[in-house]
């Protein structure tokens, strides 16, 4: 009912609520991480955090992810404002952060909740706050073995990446197919056609596969260092599309290229 000083009206308004009962959600997600952070100040993280769902969500509505200065998965150490929020019922269970101020935070912490309330304890995760710059070095060079796919214009096979002089700023390698010279050269993709992850060990080079590939004039595999700030410096080495009924690796030969030494494997016709 609606009141004044002279009195109160003699209809009002109905609303209904509800009598909560139970618990709060007693199921946990099984993880929380902060994928790659893509912000290079010191104490700052943007990027995409991923949430591995629980395996029964049936007293869970929703997954708060908070930032907590324990490694622990109490709530009481957590910072009060939670930076994501994401339904159960997403396909996915990712949300976007930007600039999220990590000052003296250690750990994520993801918890559920329901209309009862939020879990007392969650499942913790970690954060990796990334600064500096882009990769300094590049990979040392790049050769395709041998192209496996018979077919004209059309590419598949293993190739050999070197590895930076230093990769102590290098997440991996990424991949292109593109067209031109040695010094002069352009990409036919935006996207990388393969990602290689840095693989820590003693050996000089790291291994990877293209997919089965259409080519459309290109003559160049292209490589570069990179990190969560970009794309460092570029390796680059020839394509050779090879045509036949089946083709064996031979021997690799050394080429001499813009006043630099790059190797190509010569494929011979078995």
């Amino acid at each position: 009912f609606l009141v004044n000083s002279v009195g109160q009206s003699t209809s009002g308004f109905t609303c209904g609520f509800t009598d909560v009962t139970g618990s709060p959600p007693t199921s946990a997600a099984v993880n929380v991480s902060l994928v790659l952070d893509t912000n290079s100040t010191e104490h700052l993280v943007s990027g995409m955090i991923e949430i591995q769902r629980a395996p029964d969500e049936s007293d869970i509505d929703y997954y708060v992810v908070f930032l907590t200065s324990r490694a622990n998965s109490s709530m009481e150490y957590v910072l009060t404002t939670p930076i994501a929020n994401v339904s159960k019922y997403e396909s996915k269970l990712v949300a976007q952060v930007t600039a999220v101020n990590t000052t003296g935070m250690k750990r994520l912490l993801v918890v559920t909740q329901s209309q009862n309330g939020v879990a007392s304890h969650g499942t913790p995760g970690l954060f990796i706050d990334v600064t500096g710059s882009k990769p300094k070095f590049p990979p040392k060079h790049v050769f395709l073995w041998a192209d496996l796919d018979s077919k004209l214009d059309q590419i598949t096979g293993l190739f050999e990446i070197g590895k930076a002089a230093d990769e102590s700023d290098i997440i991996g390698y990424t991949v292109y197919l593109g067209s031109g010279t040695r010094t002069e050269f352009y990409k036919s993709t935006v996207e990388p056609v393969v990602i290689v992850p840095k693989v820590v060990d003693n050996e000089p080079i790291v291994v990877g596969r293209l997919p089965r590939l259409k080519l459309n004039g290109e003559n160049l595999i292209i490589v570069h260092s990179y990190n969560a700030h970009g794309e460092g410096g570029a390796s680059v080495g020839l394509i050779r599309d090879e045509t036949g009924p089946g083709f064996s690796i031979g021997a690799r030969s050394q080429l001499v290229f813009a006043g630099e030494s790059f190797v190509e494997l010569m494929s011979s016709q078995s």
